[in-house]
């Protein structure tokens, strides 16, 4: 039997968030976020994966660990240092 594709509920599953309550004044981390904003900065979010040929090539492979099933090349290895990639995001 087929259930079909018109008795799915058209909703996603899960809680809604129907109220929404803003930062307090004095959460420290909201503050600093809405300093480095104000000056021009952007958050960013930076992958663990990068590849095996470049960790060995500035000597940073120590520590990091290989995929069995990578999606790329480039994605083959999961990084042990976060400076890496802050470089990589920070020259893009």
């Amino acid at each position: 039997m087929i259930y079909g594709i018109e008795r799915i509920p058209a909703s996603l599953p899960g809680r809604r968030h129907t109220t929404w309550t803003p930062a307090r004044a004095d959460d420290v981390e909201w503050r600093f976020r809405e300093v480095l904003v104000g000056a021009g900065f952007e958050e960013t979010v930076s992958p663990a994966f990068v590849s095996q040929r470049l960790l060995e090539k500035l000597g940073l492979h120590a520590g990091a660990r290989t995929l069995h099933n990578p999606m790329s090349d480039e994605l083959d290895t999961m990084r042990s240092v976060r400076r890496l990639r802050l470089r990589r995001t920070a020259v893009a």
